[in-house]
């Protein structure tokens, strides 16, 4: 299996030309801070095709909002209107809860000037393929961690439309599946932003750790531009938390009044008993085959010595 999957890691070997990086990508990777902020490739959705086709941008480390090899979660693909339909693709509103900042679109798009809230940096680009290519960034990067004051918890048929609707408050409310079972208290009117601001300090693949500056007054939720699942681990100043799915797809951690630093790890269960088993299986293999051998020298090394 390592063998067949070396080629799917080393991109450089398998196109000179479309691995490489360009001026365009030089661009975001240069703007980068310490968590991703994601590009979105609105030739999916159009006649040309992706701009960056597969997993070009996953090659040069360049953060995109679509899964890599084909592969999202679930509630993810309902969020954006479905796998490989991407109907809710050019929400703008979406695009302020995925940590959108950069946005890719076909040079020869018709009519797109401008996009609102972002500002066109590249009219003429081309990417290391040869594709023409504009740029847009936003002009106020979003967050891709927040404070939010309030929970709501509603019935899943209408989940993914609530949060697609441009009147959802990303920062005033998250909306929990009401299957979960999660108590909130009910809304009777839109709250306040959090005064409480949430700061990535380090990032890395399944691992982060967010402070709360300054610590929420009441108790709220972390928000965090990441896909849930199951495996994700968090702890609130020490203590372990429960980590929900917020906004039908999204990390979502409460904490307590006058919380101040939380960390998440994602810890695969699974992953860990697969790893004892190929351990022992191996072991298991080793001593089938060594096991023989080893046994007979035993066995003549005996035999001589009593002779």
């Amino acid at each position: 299996l390592w063998i067949n999957a070396r080629p799917f890691w080393t991109y450089s070997t398998l196109d000179k030309t479309l691995y490489r990086p360009d001026s365009l990508t030089a661009r975001m990777q240069a703007a980068r801070g310490v968590a991703p902020m994601r590009v979105i490739d609105l030739g999916l959705v159009s006649p040309v095709g992706p701009i960056y086709p597969g997993n070009t941008l996953m090659a040069i480390d360049v953060p995109q909002v679509l899964g890599q090899h084909g592969l999202e979660l679930r509630y993810f693909d309902e969020v954006l209107g479905g796998r490989n339909e991407w109907r809710n693709l050019g929400n703008l509103h979406l695009w302020e809860m995925l940590a959108v900042r950069w946005v890719l679109a076909p040079a020869q798009a018709q009519g797109l000037d401008s996009i609102p809230g972002f500002v066109r940096v590249v009219s003429n680009g081309v990417t290391a393929e040869g594709r023409p290519v504009q740029l847009f960034e936003r002009k106020t990067p979003t967050l891709y961690a927040r404070v939010v004051p309030a929970a709501f918890s509603i019935d899943s048929a209408s989940l993914v439309a609530a949060v697609a609707d441009p009147r959802m408050a990303y920062d005033r409310v998250v909306l929990l599946d009401a299957r979960e079972g999660v108590a909130t208290p009910p809304l009777t009117q839109m709250p306040p932003p959090s005064a409480s601001g949430a700061t990535v300090r380090h990032w890395e693949p399944g691992k982060m750790s967010v402070d709360l500056d300054p610590p929420p007054a009441a108790p709220s939720y972390l928000v965090v531009s990441e896909n849930w699942a199951p495996d994700w681990r968090a702890l609130v100043d020490g203590s372990r938390a429960r980590v929900l799915r917020g906004n039908w797809t999204l990390i979502t951690v409460p904490v307590p009044a006058n919380a101040r630093h939380i960390e998440l790890e994602y810890v695969s269960a699974a992953f860990t008993r697969g790893k004892l088993i190929t351990v022992v299986s191996l072991l298991v293999a080793l001593g089938a085959v060594l096991g023989p051998g080893i046994s007979r020298r035993w066995r003549s090394g005996s035999r001589a010595q009593t002779v």
